[in-house]
């Protein structure tokens, strides 16, 4: 038979009780409360892995665009391979320079060749 309301047993579950959820509530804002629960500590863990991953590859990109800088600065090779394929440079007056246009032109074929023999 269950307490009656008015008697001290029914007092004491209900204090227990409420003391139960009052630790409960207690417990969970220590867990998940303030400005940083525990769910945002592992998105800001994953977030600063993230970000120490591409810092890593981005210095690794600077050291290998230093290396090449120097090579360029020090290297009459590299800086000779650099201005025959970017810039089209020929080293004297006996080389010839070929220009290829690899682009397809839209449309038909044939319009395109009639094009290049004058018609």
């Amino acid at each position: 038979m269950p307490p009656k309301r008015g008697s001290p047993r029914w007092r004491t579950l209900l204090n227990r009780s409420l003391f139960a959820a009052a630790g409960c509530a207690l417990l969970w804002f220590a867990v998940e409360g303030g400005e940083y629960g525990t769910r945002e500590l592992f998105r800001q863990r994953n977030y600063h892995t993230s970000l120490s991953l591409e810092v890593d590859q981005l210095e690794r990109e600077v050291d290998s665009l230093q290396k090449e800088k120097t090579l360029v600065r020090t290297s009459d090779v590299v800086l000779e391979r650099i201005a025959r394929e970017q810039y089209g440079m020929l080293r004297g007056s006996k080389e010839i320079l070929f220009w290829t246009n690899n682009s397809r032109v839209d449309g038909d074929s044939s319009a395109a060749a009639r094009d290049l023999s004058g018609r």
